[in-house]
């Protein structure tokens, strides 16, 4: 998606898109991008998929088979929620893991 700063086009990296981007590496960090359909929209995530759980505990989004899930913990060695669990693969949100998103929202939230 294209959005305006002042009078400068800039491409954006949302949470969700109405249409797939026509990007495949964030335009402000340059991390690459994997662009999934889910729920009638399209959602940009990182490229490489990353191991979790699902467990009450869990507080992470995480996309696990074109499927939104709020409570994921991913994987850590030792981590004892993992002890007998079964390890999924799955990807994380573009929008949760770009610094450079990451620090407009600090930005946003210290003016709001």
């Amino acid at each position: 998606m294209t959005t305006y700063v002042g009078n400068t086009e800039r491409k954006r990296v949302w949470k969700t898109h109405k249409k797939r981007g026509d990007f495949d590496s964030c335009p402000d960090c340059g991390q690459a991008l994997r662009w999934l359909y889910i729920s009638g929209e399209w959602v940009p995530v990182s490229h490489e998929p990353v191991m979790f759980i699902l467990h009450p505990d869990g507080n992470r989004p995480i996309i696990y088979k074109r499927v939104m899930y709020e409570n994921a913990i991913l994987y850590k060695r030792g981590d004892p929620h993992f002890d007998g669990a079964q390890i999924l693969q799955g990807y994380i949100q573009h929008y949760y893991v770009c610094p450079i998103l990451a620090k407009e929202r600090q930005e946003w939230a210290k003016k709001h």
